[in-house]
């Protein structure tokens, strides 16, 4: 959805108009240059109107968790970003809310590592030793630790035409709206995929927005319960005789700044050059990310059981500006019952602390030649 500034002054009333009519009376349209030297202050001026607009969350929080379908790491299945918010009923449809979205090719899961890497013995199984580094074939020397099988493919590799070193995948939701990703919030639909995605470093990201259509889904959100956010549907990961193993990550940006299109319609910058203003308008939608000034005081938790690395459910308040990934706070990975996945674990599920889980629950250990095959400790991986 896209919203310029004389909707918005409509929906929110004089609060919202008056300091636009004074911005347009004080500043005209730029005729005599093509790129004003003062560009940059002017498109603050405008990120800070719309600003001071948004809903305050101060008294509000959200929180986030992974859940996985899957009856094998690395097979086709079902991946979900869960969320429970609490606080102010926000209309999320006038005020889309937004996060990045990514996945990353990786080789071993961090959380498994810190949890029960070099434990000697699991559950009735006391002769074997895990390895510390947990290798993604899930295949180890039972007497010594050492990873054994197909190591995984194009670990960090996320180059190739369309993307090609990534897994298939479709994204869908009916509360998310996809953006652009390259910074201009052009809107794309209720869906994506791989080949909408863009590479950051060795990611796949892509830009989403909180935005239900109608009424009852942002009633759904907004009442307090947990709810499934963004479901992926991944193919398989079979590569070379080998498998590509996933991550997914998330990023908090805030509600959504003003788009370009917004911008480019303002009366004041009718005669700016379009790369002038463009450039402009990205370094300040850089800032905005940055700064978080679009979280507007909302605390964002990330459910898992690698904080602070001692195996308890516990709750990581979300700080800094990176990416949060499934492989470092964990997601249980296919448990034996599906109430023990996902939400039902992040909320009230029969256990609170991961070694226990596992001491409990530990299954699928079968040995050839010395070599152990174990397919529920990779956790936070796909």
């Amino acid at each position: 959805m896209t919203q310029n500034i004389s909707r918005r002054s409509l929906a929110k009333g004089a609060a919202w108009a008056a300091p636009v009519v004074a911005a347009t009376s004080t500043i005209p349209a730029y005729a005599a240059s093509k790129c004003p030297p003062n560009i940059d202050v002017e498109v603050d001026k405008y990120f800070q109107v719309y600003a001071s607009t948004l809903p305050d969350l101060s008294n509000s929080r959200w929180r986030f968790w992974w859940t996985d379908a899957a009856p094998s790491n690395g097979f086709l299945h079902q991946t979900t970003i869960s969320g429970q918010y609490e606080g102010d009923a926000i209309d999320f449809a006038a005020n889309p809310f937004v996060f990045e979205f990514a996945q990353k090719n990786v080789d071993t899961s961090p959380v498994v590592n810190n949890i029960l890497g070099g434990r000697t013995g699991l559950g009735n199984f006391s002769g074997i030793t895990v390895p510390s580094i947990y290798p993604a074939s899930g295949e180890w020397n039972i007497n010594n630790g050492a990873p054994e099988g197909a190591e995984a493919r194009m670990v960090g590799d996320c180059s190739g035409a369309k993307n090609a070193r990534q897994r298939d995948v479709s994204h869908s939701s009916s509360f998310v709206k996809f953006y652009s990703s390259d910074g201009f919030y052009k809107p794309e639909g209720v869906a994506a995929g791989e080949e909408t995605g863009i590479c950051v470093g060795d990611a796949l990201t892509w830009t989403l927005a909180v935005e239900p259509d109608t009424a009852y889904y942002n009633n759904l959100l907004v009442g307090g319960k947990p709810q499934d956010i963004l479901n992926s549907h991944w193919r398989g990961g079979g590569q070379d005789g080998g498998r590509v193993y996933t991550a997914l990550g998330l990023r908090p940006i805030g509600f959504r700044p003003p788009t370009y299109v917004d911008i480019k319609n303002a009366p004041q910058f009718s005669n700016v050059d379009e790369t002038c203003l463009q450039n402009a308008y990205l370094k300040r939608v850089a800032r905005w990310k940055v700064t978080k000034e679009g979280l507007r005081g909302l605390t964002v938790l990330f459910t898992g059981w690698n904080t602070p690395n001692n195996g308890l459910i516990q709750n990581l308040t979300y700080s800094g500006d990176a990416f949060v990934w499934s492989n470092e706070i964990g997601n249980f990975y296919f448990t034996l019952n599906p109430e023990r996945t996902g939400r039902a674990f992040a909320i009230n599920g029969a256990y609170n602390n991961a070694l226990d889980f596992f001491e409990s629950t530990y299954r699928g250990v079968s040995w050839r030649d010395g070599t152990a095959y174990e397919i529920r400790l990779r956790d936070g991986i796909f």
